[in-house]
């Protein structure tokens, strides 16, 4: 995680609480949709994210993009 973080900081992680599968959300926040691009394929080929094993363990994966608002802390 150290290392992924220097090349975009994570802004928030959160986990389901409820029975049945768990869910989880990270959210990084980017610039621009080709910071993003740069920072998933750096650290794809670092092998540091997603983390080794962190796969197998997936049942599903859905990545959103949202554009932040004109009054946004994070525009």
């Amino acid at each position: 995680m150290p290392r992924r973080n220097e090349m975009s900081k994570l802004l928030m992680v959160m986990g389901s609480i409820e029975n049945g599968p768990q869910k989880m959300v990270h959210i990084w926040p980017y610039k621009t949709i080709e910071d993003r691009v740069k920072a998933r394929g750096q650290a794809g080929k670092e092998g540091i994210w997603p983390p080794p094993g962190g796969s197998a363990h997936l049942t599903s994966l859905q990545s959103e993009l949202f554009v932040a608002t004109g009054f946004s802390d994070l525009k």
